[in-house]
């Protein structure tokens, strides 16, 4: 996988176990990288993301997280594909126990209606999502740490929607160097290439490739 920012000439091959940190320090060029890669526009100051067969990695297989405050393991994506999984589950591996709950609803409902002083009616459960959508499916966060929420995410995001990598921007402004070390820890294994936008210079860490775009817009790179 290549990392490509045309306004920069920057082309970087991206590497298993190794997380790649561009410091930009004009915040002015930092927004435009930031607002333009969110955005998918047609502009040379974005981060394109390249397969080794030179194919553009479409950007529902990447994400750039601009705080980690935004998170939620409750994203529409991610609950709407687990939810998609459970119904999968049902229709391939319990599809006859789901035809007795139909069935023993439809019998409770028979049953209470008949007690009624009025008539009422009601129609059976024809779809599997009914089901799914009663029971009000989530994932649990309350109780989380910043860095459990992260990596719960990054599992989440690699396991249910196949990503292939993460974005995060200022991330070490809200982790330590150990919890840093945590995080980097479980995207490589679960497969994700994290990459690292930061807008000042950090201590570099064994794992990781630091990449400064100055004021002037020079490269330096360590």
């Amino acid at each position: 996988m290549k990392l490509v920012i045309k306004s920069f000439n920057l082309v970087v091959e991206l590497e298993e176990n190794i997380v790649d940190i561009f410091v930009i320090e004009n915040p002015r060029v930092m927004t435009d990288v930031i607002l333009n890669t969110i955005n998918n526009a047609k502009s040379d100051s974005k981060i394109l993301l390249i397969e080794n067969d030179g194919q553009d990695i479409p950007s529902a297989k990447y994400e750039l997280i601009t705080s980690p405050f935004i998170i939620s393991l409750n994203s529409k994506k991610i609950l709407g594909s687990a939810l998609k999984d459970i119904e999968a589950s049902i229709c391939e591996n319990y599809f006859d126990k789901f035809q007795e709950i139909n069935t023993d609803i439809l019998n409770l409902l028979d049953q209470a209606i008949l007690d009624l002083p009025y008539d009422i009616s009601f129609d059976c459960i024809k779809d599997i999502k009914d089901v799914i959508k009663i029971c009000d499916i989530t994932f649990e966060e309350k109780q989380l740490s910043i860095l459990e929420k992260i990596t719960d995410y990054i599992k989440l995001e690699s396991k249910i929607l196949k990503l292939k990598c993460i974005i995060f921007v200022n991330l070490h402004d809200f982790l330590d160097d150990d919890e840093i070390m945590l995080l980097y820890k479980e995207a490589f294994y679960q497969k994700v290439q994290l990459i690292m936008i930061e807008s000042h210079e950090i201590t570099k860490k064994s794992c990781e490739r630091i990449h400064v775009i100055d004021q002037s817009q020079c490269i330096i790179e360590y």
